[in-house]
């Protein structure tokens, strides 16, 4: 809709001033987090990196952030083409995207205050992921916009709140003194889920130009992660990596 109203120009414009107000209120409000013991000296940076990667936890969590990242990026790179082909245009797919990440900042409040609450990780993950994997197949191949929206909202509060849950279920699994180091290596592991993802959906879609193959592919992405999630060990309480 912006770019509809005052050119790609001028929207690129609005997305770099927002994005250096923040920039600004971050250097102006955030302070660092001094919680976590320093790392022992000598310690080797590469070691730690090791001792992560061969946590089987950690491994788990990172396969989630693999396909999790990469049906969520691959979803909304291409959401607007694959809504095409049932008369959605191009900004209602816009709107159904913003929707998506409306739901999820609101989802992304309450979800994880409810774990906290509980004290327990592993069932909320293995929650939204199951309603993320029922959502996202039915979202691709819809035509009502009502609907659209509806599943987009319940898309969205479940799916981004399972990243915030993977974020401190990893730095629980690691360890303060290792938190930074297991949260690059999520993002690692994501961002490299997204690049595939959003790379092989041009590759499966119908010769007509239908996305019904990209949709079956992030519901069996979205199922992997839910049986992934089942695996899980809670993690309040978790043994850190390296530590008896």
């Amino acid at each position: 809709a912006l770019e509809e109203a005052v050119g790609l120009r001028w929207t690129m414009v609005v997305f770099f001033v927002v994005a250096a107000v923040a920039a600004l209120l971050f250097v102006g409000v955030a302070r660092p987090n001094t919680a976590g013991s320093p790392e022992p000296r000598g310690a080797s940076q590469t070691s730690g990196f090791g001792a992560l990667v061969r946590s089987r936890p950690l491994q788990v969590i990172f396969a989630i952030a693999f396909l999790g990242l990469g049906t969520f990026n691959g979803l909304t790179t291409w959401l607007e083409e694959i809504l095409a082909p049932h008369g959605i245009n191009a900004v209602t797919a816009g709107l159904v995207g913003g929707v998506i990440i409306v739901g999820g900042i609101i989802g992304a409040v309450i979800v994880p205050l409810l774990s906290d609450h509980y004290r327990r990780r592993k069932p909320f993950l293995v929650a939204c992921a199951l309603v993320a994997a029922a959502c996202v197949g039915p979202l691709c191949l819809q035509s009502s916009v009502t609907a659209l929206m509806v599943l987009g909202a319940a898309l969205g509060f479940f799916f981004m709140p399972a990243f915030a849950l993977l974020l401190d279920m990893s730095a629980q699994v690691a360890g303060a003194d290792k938190a930074g180091a297991a949260t690059s290596l999520l993002m690692l592991f994501g961002n490299a889920g997204a690049v595939v993802v959003i790379l092989a959906v041009p590759f499966i879609k119908s010769p007509t130009g239908g996305y019904g193959a990209a949709a079956a592919l992030f519901m069996g992405l979205m199922a992997v992660a839910v049986v992934l999630s089942g695996l899980l060990p809670e993690t309040f309480g978790a043994k850190t990596v390296g530590k008896p």
